[in-house]
């Protein structure tokens, strides 16, 4: 069993916003309003912290960020959820 690090955990008691983010892109529930996109793009760091959730079985969501597939056909069908750094880091496990 995977162990969270403890910047992240902190972030989980917190129930503060990165956290909140990480659920939400592992549940596909990200706010698709226009205006919102353009100010609250996923970051690296949310991609990170949704994926140590998922691999400790926190959260299992509805993506598998550990399955090339899942993370391809996300990105293609959530491109503009996505900042360039964060498309990276959703795809680094697999280069």
């Amino acid at each position: 069993m995977k162990l969270i690090p403890p910047h992240q955990l902190q972030k989980i008691l917190d129930n503060d916003l990165e956290y909140q983010q990480a659920k939400k892109l592992l549940w596909l529930n990200w706010d698709e309003d226009p205006n919102m996109l353009y100010h609250q793009m996923i970051e690296p760091d949310v991609v990170s912290l949704a994926r140590s959730l998922q691999s400790t079985g926190l959260i299992s969501g509805r993506v598998n960020l550990a399955d090339y597939r899942s993370v391809s056909q996300l990105v293609g069908q959530h491109d503009h959820w996505f900042s360039s750094n964060a498309k990276k880091e959703l795809l680094k496990p697999f280069e």
